[in-house]
């Protein structure tokens, strides 16, 4: 009940986005009738969420309710992953009668990459040997200059002996200086195999010209947009005037004031 009403203050509106407590509370319901939450003690792996989204009422109860009807159901729609049984699962949650309306398995596809994975695979890769020895056969000796731009296969191009895994697949980049263009210099052919539910290296690929045993070397590189980082033989080479101060102010602040979430 407390639930109920707590919506029904927080949120005048039924096209009002879900608010923390109610992500918090979606988590809650399907954590307490279908087993979803984190990983724990043991071999079990978890579940991760890739998406919390509100499901909106219909134009018919939109309609009733601004006519002086009753307010619509606060709905949330779901899809989560069980990474020890790399299974999908979509889910419809009713946060006005605190249960779940419906709980599908979707066999055969794999929910969107989160950015909890991303971060994970980013923490993985630069602190793994496998990783270190093939930037160091490269000539990359500083760590912090790398970034690893780690993306999921499309079901098309997956290796076969990795699909029955959730995988990933990252490019490798190497910044010129802190704070460079991250994307200025590829490490063409570097790659990286990760397992996402297991969060585990498969294989480092080391492949084309520019590997460790290629016989190409990378060419230089002017990819910088941050004036600091642009050599000075570029920047004279410029034609254009040097931008002049845009200053936009409101002395007096701002005359209108949004109150509305949707």
């Amino acid at each position: 009940m407390w639930l109920r009403k707590r919506v029904s203050e927080a949120h005048p509106h039924p096209l009002d986005p879900l608010g923390e407590e109610e992500f918090r509370a979606v988590a809650a319901i399907l954590r307490r009738e279908h087993g979803v939450q984190p990983a724990g003690s043991g071999t079990q792996r978890g579940w991760r969420f890739a998406s919390i989204e509100s499901l909106e009422p219909s134009k018919a109860e939109l309609t009733a309710f601004e006519a002086g009807g009753p307010r619509p159901a606060r709905r949330a729609t779901v899809v989560c992953f069980d990474r020890s049984a790399n299974a999908t699962y979509k889910s419809v949650v009713s946060l006005t009668d605190d249960r779940v309306e419906s709980f599908e398995h979707i066999p055969g596809v794999q929910a969107n990459f989160t950015v909890d994975e991303f971060a994970e695979c980013d923490r993985l890769l630069r602190s793994h040997p496998d990783v270190l020895a093939a930037l160091h056969a490269r000539g990359v000796t500083d760590v912090d200059l790398v970034f690893f731009d780690t993306w999921t296969y499309g079901d098309a191009v997956a290796p076969p002996e990795f699909r029955d895994r959730r995988i990933g697949w990252s490019d490798s980049w190497v910044k010129a200086a802190p704070g460079a263009n991250p994307y200025a210099r590829l490490l063409s052919g570097l790659h990286c195999v990760i397992d996402l539910n297991a969060m585990e290296l498969l294989r480092v690929e080391d492949v084309g010209p520019f590997a460790a045993d290629g016989d190409a070397t990378p060419p230089e590189v002017m990819g910088e947009y941050v004036p600091r980082h642009i050599p000075e033989r570029v920047l004279g080479r410029g034609r254009r005037e040097p931008l002049k101060p845009l200053h936009i102010t409101q002395p007096e602040g701002r005359r209108s004031r949004s109150t509305a979430t949707s």
